[in-house]
């Protein structure tokens, strides 16, 4: 009886102990141990050997410079003196291999600049040798650049020339005498048909003049034929142009 009341004793010794053990575990799954976050690490934020990544910024491209406007030749005195008072015809040309050119719709036109007073201007103009044909001459005073001057000014002078003969000298007589200085003069047709026009140099520039065909400018012809009339001589038969813009 003793043996088996020992037995007993044992036997619920052992089941406390299991029921003890069971309770530790179930203590431990409520309360886990928290994970460590490998990104949230003071020491690698802070440790020096790591280089940070460089962000590289672009180089912002630099803005283009306007053109410059030009600047029109200073008014002043450009003739190098005046060497007579008697009037003279500034042949403002070259001459060589020249070619026939025929105004279209757009205008032919010469920058010059005038270094004395003159009262007239001439230029040879060719109409196929029929003598049949209109051209129109149209003086401007120089404005700047060339749109400026024949858009947003009006012609100081105009003389229409009609079924003149074939390459005679038209001679544009001005209303008044017009002062020293820079000037446009625009060559127009109202019937391109005609085949009027003046002659030109393809390839040989002259100083005196710059040269705009259909609006473009044109930096290695110059216009045959071309005359200034002087009301007196001076040393130097043109002056500077403004530079083309």
């Amino acid at each position: 009886m003793k043996k088996r009341s020992k037995f007993i004793v044992i036997f619920l010794v052992l089941i406390l102990g299991v029921i003890v053990a069971l309770s530790a575990c179930g203590d431990d799954n409520s309360n886990p141990k928290p994970t460590a976050n490998p990104t949230a690490n003071p020491t690698a934020a802070l440790d020096p050997t790591i280089e940070p990544t460089a962000v590289i910024t672009p180089t912002p491209s630099p803005t283009q410079e306007p053109t410059p406007r030009p600047e029109p030749t200073p008014k002043g005195d450009h003739s190098g003196g005046i060497i007579s008072e008697d009037p003279v015809e500034a042949l403002l040309f070259e001459t060589g291999d020249h070619l026939a050119y025929s105004l279209t719709d757009y205008p032919m036109a010469i920058q010059f600049y005038a270094t004395t007073s003159f009262d007239g201007l001439k230029l040879s103009c060719h109409n196929g040798n029929n003598n049949i044909g209109t051209v129109v001459f149209s003086l401007y005073e120089w404005q700047y650049t060339y749109e400026e001057t024949i858009e947003q000014s009006e012609p100081i002078e105009t003389v229409t020339f009609e079924n003149y003969g074939d390459n005679h000298s038209l001679h544009m007589q001005f209303s008044q005498v017009r002062e020293d200085g820079e000037y446009l003069l625009v060559v127009t047709t109202p019937d391109p048909s005609e085949g009027v026009g003046v002659w030109y140099l393809p390839s040989t520039p002259h100083d005196a003049q710059h040269v705009f065909f259909e609006d473009l400018y044109n930096d290695y012809a110059s216009v045959e034929y071309f005359i200034l009339c002087y009301t007196k001589t001076p040393q130097n038969l043109y002056g500077p142009l403004t530079e083309v813009w």
